[in-house]
């Protein structure tokens, strides 16, 4: 019973929640895309993970700004600004698509090629890059919505 009672009043936990949603969706997003650039497009996969990433990473922004890392107090959510976040976002992003190429490859090396397990295990280790990092950029807004440990 307490632990149930620790979850459902753990800020933490349901940002946890939401981020995977928001970011279940944007990987639809990048996934499709992706794989009609490789499949129909004949794009080496390197190339075509920087334009899916960029896609999927655009839809992200505002999924995270508005639902993952919102804030019910206004005034909280006012002590960053939009611009500030799109800059952290966009900065998070540039890091993402500049490394998942290296870490693609990587993984398709470790796979023997298998373009899909390739791909999902480098969204698992991009997926842990960016949590904390996006954490950090929005999460620490509010720490009444959003407390840290």
């Amino acid at each position: 019973m307490k632990l149930m009672s620790l979850v459902r009043n753990n800020g933490i936990f349901w940002t946890f929640v939401r981020y995977i949603g928001v970011g279940g969706a944007s990987f639809l997003v990048d996934f499709a895309c992706f794989m009609a650039l490789v499949r129909l497009g004949g794009f080496n996969p390197a190339l075509a993970q920087v334009f899916s990433r960029t896609v999927g990473a655009a839809s992200g922004f505002l999924g995270h700004k508005y639902f993952s890392f919102a804030h019910s107090d206004p005034a909280v959510a006012q002590k960053r600004s939009s611009t500030f976040q799109m800059i952290g976002y966009l900065g998070v992003t540039v890091f993402g698509i500049t490394v998942s190429p290296f870490v693609i490859e990587l993984m398709l090396w470790l796979c023997g090629g298998r373009l899909l397990i390739g791909k999902l295990c480098t969204e698992v280790v991009m997926v842990c890059i960016n949590f904390v990092a996006m954490r950090a950029l929005f999460g620490h807004v509010g720490k009444k919505a959003n407390p840290l440990p």
